[in-house]
Order: C-alpha cells, then sequence, then structure tokens
C-alpha cells in the first residue's frame, strides 16, 4: 500500500484497514482518484462519502468529517478506539448474507420499530401542526434512501401495514431461500 502523500482521515483511516486507494474506492463506490483527491486536500469530504465510508469500514462519520486526522479515530457503533478488528468485523457484517431465519425476525422486528417510530413523529407533527412539513420531510428522505435501494417491484403496493407484513414476510422467506440456494450452488 503507497501512503498518501496528504494528511487526511482517509490516509489515516486506510493505514488502520489496510487499503489502498483503489480499494477504499471500490468498497464505497467512488473512484480512486476522488479517495486521492480528498486525501489530499484537493476535494472536501462530502457528507455522503463520509456515510458510505462509515458504513462500509466501521469508523465514526463525525471523525471523518472533522478531519482531525491527528486524533485516534473512533468507531461508529460507541466511542470505542477504530481498529483494524473493528474493520473487519464491519467487513464481515456487510458480506454475511444474512439468510438465517433469526436475522429475518430482526430485519422485520426491525421494520416494525422503524413504522412505530415514524407513528410517534407523526403524531408530534399532528399535535404541532406540522403534518405537511413531517409528510414532506419523510418524502425527501424516502426518495433519496429508494436512490441506494429501489423498491422490490413484487411487493404488492398497500396502504394497510397488517398486507403489507404478510406479502413482506413471504417475500422475505422466498428470497432467503433464493439465496441459499445461490451459496450452494457456489459452494
Amino acid at each position: 500500500m503507497r501512503p498518501s502523500l496528504g494528511k487526511s482521515c482517509l490516509a489515516v483511516l486506510r493505514s488502520i484497514a489496510g487499503l489502498t486507494q483503489g480499494e477504499l474506492a471500490e468498497l464505497v463506490g467512488t473512484s480512486r482518484p476522488t479517495i486521492q483527491a480528498v486525501e489530499l486536500g484537493k476535494l472536501a469530504l462530502s457528507r455522503g462519502l463520509a456515510d458510505r465510508v462509515s458504513l462500509h469500514t466501521g469508523v465514526s462519520r463525525s471523525w471523518l468529517l472533522d478531519n482531525k486526522y491527528n486524533v485516534q479515530p473512533t468507531c461508529q457503533r460507541d466511542a470505542h478506539e477504530y481498529t483494524k478488528r473493528i474493520f473487519e468485523m464491519t467487513r464481515a457484517e456487510i458480506d454475511d448474507p444474512r439468510t438465517d431465519p433469526v436475522d429475518r425476525l430482526v430485519q422485520f422486528k426491525t421494520l416494525g420499530s422503524v413504522y412505530w417510530r415514524l407513528g410517534a413523529m407523526l403524531l408530534e407533527a399532528y399535535r404541532a401542526n406540522k403534518t405537511i412539513y413531517f409528510h414532506h420531510k419523510l418524502r425527501l428522505f424516502l426518495e433519496d434512501v429508494e436512490i441506494e435501494f429501489p423498491r422490490a417491484k413484487d411487493l404488492p403496493v398497500s396502504d394497510d401495514p397488517k398486507r403489507t407484513a404478510v406479502d413482506l414476510r413471504k417475500l422475505l422467506k422466498e428470497a432467503s431461500e433464493a439465496k441459499l440456494t445461490g451459496l450452494k450452488a457456489e459452494g
């Protein structure tokens, strides 16, 4: 791995994780020249790129955005020191296809928790007479998420949470079984 000529958090991160500029670029879906430009100070690290780097490496997004490269980086999940082990654990979690029924249950319960959180926020927006603004912010958020994760075309459109839950549970099970079949075919 060739060291970076500039001083930046990305260079420190790459050094800890043992990545080249090209490898980091591939992980986060950008180009090597972009990583190089950020490291050399020719390009500011955008919030979006910092989010992707944090997601794919486990390093703290705020540490990246602060660009205090001479301060020890921290882990995104907690304030612990960021290490190569944290990087490897993050990559293992991302690379794991999550086909176990328990994993699907956790994902499904996470969706239920999100539904509750949205309901609680909507209630407060309603009480504050800000439902139009709430819907506007929610629409913008969902449009942003949909860029990365487009809607599945086989999940029927519905405004009934119970119907969606039944359909989603079935489709998640089918997707999990398809992943397992693919993994067996590769092995």
